[in-house]
């Protein structure tokens, strides 16, 4: 008599008696489940199926590797997760990441085993860390930076980039990418950086936040360059300074360094300093002041006048000022000290677009007529208003002008080029028509000869104005 033992590693056995002729005499047994990767995620609960036909008295095991788990239906693994079904399905409930990996299902058949094998792939949700770890990146301004973020997860996560309260430096609002590459920083784009983690296991994703701090020497913005002030006036001079580390400002008149004093004052909120003269004092106070910011990186300066000259006069005549050969021309100009006198230029422009017996392309404008205009010394108000009339104007005609105006401190910077009309419509001005070439040659032409006479009609007004000062 045959007797057969099966020994187990958890310590259980049983015997059979007379197995080979009994397994040599029935059908062999076949599993009709088909091994597959089953992704679960972690703490949900899987079942491994091995539907088995005609099993009879053949054992079957299910293994993990090397480690068996069931034989028949009896649990040999300790893990009270695992639950064998009467159908030989292997039910596995709270899994973890080490759960993961191949289990087999398994018949010995006279030594040659039929079996499958699931793989079970646990999904894990995201998870995701700055680098470096404390989230800060110091960097000098023009270096190359890549800001970088690890993430983990099954599978494998997409790391979505964003910047807090701001685009990202290329302009889009997000990016998908493994690191963001700067390949010149600034501080334009210091801040934080968001890192976010996302694999569709859970509802949730990850993120983590870069926070980027650039060094850079100082930089300073001006306001405006000139201030106009008066006797007994006040100034308010104004740098907006960047920096970092954040610069030390200082102040100078001229050379000299600056310090608070009764009618000196400075103020300073976040980048926005403030040098304040009050009671301001024409023979000593008007002059060329500067802003001084210096950090361990550089230094850096900038300068501004505090005057008392005029500024620039507005035209502010009306569209129906013209008549048939006059105008009247309206202007205003501030200045706390009388206006002493005015200087206006004014010439007829011709028409650019007139052929001359097809030699002379265009003409420019005519020469420049100047007017030196009284002032009202008797008007010690901020605001000036003069009027003029240019007269002896040719009908239906285009003109342009500017004035400046003169008080006891100087003449002021020239006001915009006016253009106005005689007669009552503007003039209509049609386009070339030229007699041979492309027409983008001819527009290329036509848009370089403007350019030119721009050109020549600035230089020429800034040296009339010049030696009409000298003079």
């Amino acid at each position: 008599m045959t007797f057969l033992t099966i020994f187990l590693s958890s310590g259980y056995c049983f015997k059979a008696q007379d197995y080979e002729e009994e397994l040599i005499s029935k059908p062999l047994p076949r599993i009709i489940s088909q091994g597959e990767t089953i992704r679960a995620a972690y703490g949900e609960r899987v079942q491994l199926p091995c539907h088995v036909q005609q099993i009879g008295s053949y054992v079957l095991v299910w293994q993990k590797g090397n480690d068996v788990l069931t034989a028949r239906n009896i649990m040999v693994s300790p893990d009270r997760r695992f639950k064998l079904q009467p159908d030989h399905t292997l039910e596995l409930k709270n899994i973890k990441p080490s759960d993961g990996g191949d289990y087999t299902c398994k018949i010995s058949v006279l030594g040659d085993p039929i079996l499958i094998t699931h793989t079970l792939e646990i999904l894990l949700p995201p998870t995701i860390r700055a680098d470096p770890p404390d989230g800060n990146y110091v960097v000098k301004k023009g270096r190359k930076v890549e800001l970088k973020c690890v993430a983990s997860g099954n599978p494998d996560p997409t790391i979505t980039w964003t910047r807090q309260n701001n685009l990202l430096p290329s302009g889009e609002k997000s990016l998908v990418a493994k690191s963001l590459v700067i390949e010149s920083v600034d501080r334009h784009e210091a801040g934080i950086y968001i890192c976010e983690a996302k694999n569709g296991v859970g509802h949730k994703s990850a993120t983590a936040s870069i926070k980027l701090q650039v060094l850079y020497p100082p930089e300073i913005e001006l306001e405006t360059d000139r201030v106009h002030s008066g006797e007994n006036k006040e100034a308010h001079l104004t740098c907006i300074i960047h920096g970092n580390p954040n610069p030390t400002v200082r102040w100078y008149k001229n050379s000299m360094l600056l310090e608070e004093t009764n009618t000196v004052r400075m103020e300073s909120r976040s980048n926005r300093h403030t040098l304040i003269l009050s009671s301001i004092r024409s023979g000593l106070d008007f002059g060329n002041y500067s802003c001084v910011a210096e950090n361990t990186l550089g230094t850096f300066k900038k300068h501004i006048e505090v005057h008392g000259r005029p500024t620039p006069a507005v035209f502010r005549s009306s569209p129906d000022a013209g008549g048939r050969s006059a105008y009247q021309l309206l202007w205003t100009v501030d200045s706390y000290s009388p206006i002493q006198e005015y200087r206006l230029l004014y010439r007829q422009i011709q028409p650019y677009h007139k052929m001359n017996d097809g030699h002379n392309l265009l003409q420019g404008g005519g020469d420049w007529t100047n007017v030196i205009i009284p002032g009202n010394a008797q008007n010690s108000g901020f605001n000036h208003k003069n009027t003029y009339e240019v007269s002896n104007l040719l009908t239906d005609a285009e003109y342009e002008c500017l004035v400046q105006a003169r008080n006891q401190f100087g003449w002021s910077e020239a006001s915009r080029i006016f253009h106005f009309y005689t007669g009552k419509t503007e003039p209509s001005i049609t386009d070339m028509e030229w007699k041979s070439g492309s027409s983008k040659l001819g527009q290329t032409l036509s848009s370089s000869i403007v350019s030119l006479l721009v050109i020549v009609s600035s230089t020429a007004v800034s040296s009339l104005l010049l030696s009409s000062a000298t003079s």
